[in-house]
């Protein structure tokens, strides 16, 4: 396939602005964006560049929060997000990000030992496909990328400056639709597991 493009774009406009109110000792943060784009580029669903002339209006709002219950911690974020020209640019509607874990020490406190677990999670949403002949994403709307927990359990210990690791990948794999796509056609990594040493040496 050849691709041949013959484009007289203008400039992109981009105004930002963002608020946020943060009480550390809370560890607690809540904010909003808010971006108007001019002219947006992109590659659309024939592969050709192409170029929005109108305005595009972004809406993120986030909330992050921490909490800790004896040696357990839970740390959440979620986002929720807003554009008013899909399929010129598409974004899942809310995600979030998620951490929980047991964490103490062992041996006079010489060793760290943390275990737990990291959940991620979108709406569906008609996720840009991937074209490799030109390694750029472009816009599509036909195929829904749908929601899936894609979730993580891992160990870690640290003694001294020694850690060791061991890690569990999509351990939900299985138990719930195989719908974990990172774009139309690209599935995301089967269950795996992994681990290591790692050793810090002084300077």
């Amino acid at each position: 396939t050849t691709y041949s493009w013959a484009n007289s774009l203008s400039l992109i406009h981009r105004t930002h602005a963002n608020v946020e109110l943060e009480i550390t000792h809370l560890k607690f943060k809540i904010g909003g964006n808010y971006d108007l784009v001019q002219n947006h580029t992109y590659f659309n669903s024939a592969s050709k560049v192409s170029q929005y002339e109108g305005n595009i209006n972004i809406y993120q709002s986030y909330l992050t929060q921490s909490f800790k219950v004896w040696k357990f911690h839970l740390n959440l974020n979620l986002r929720y997000q807003y554009v008013d020209q899909i399929g010129i640019i598409n974004i899942p509607e809310i995600l979030t990000y998620s951490s929980l874990y047991f964490e103490t020490k062992f041996f006079k406190k010489e060793m760290l030992f943390r275990i737990g677990a990291d959940l991620y999670f979108a709406t569906k949403y008609t996720a840009d496909s991937y074209n490799p002949i030109i390694r750029q994403f472009q816009s599509q709307t036909n195929t829904t990328i749908n929601s899936y927990p894609w979730m993580d359990a891992y160990l870690m210990v640290k003694v001294d400056r020694t850690y060791f690791f061991a890690r569990m990948s999509n351990v939900l794999e299985g138990s719930v639709p195989y719908n974990y796509l990172a774009a139309p056609g690209y599935p995301m990594a089967d269950r795996a597991f992994k681990f290591g040493i790692k050793w810090e040496f002084i300077n």
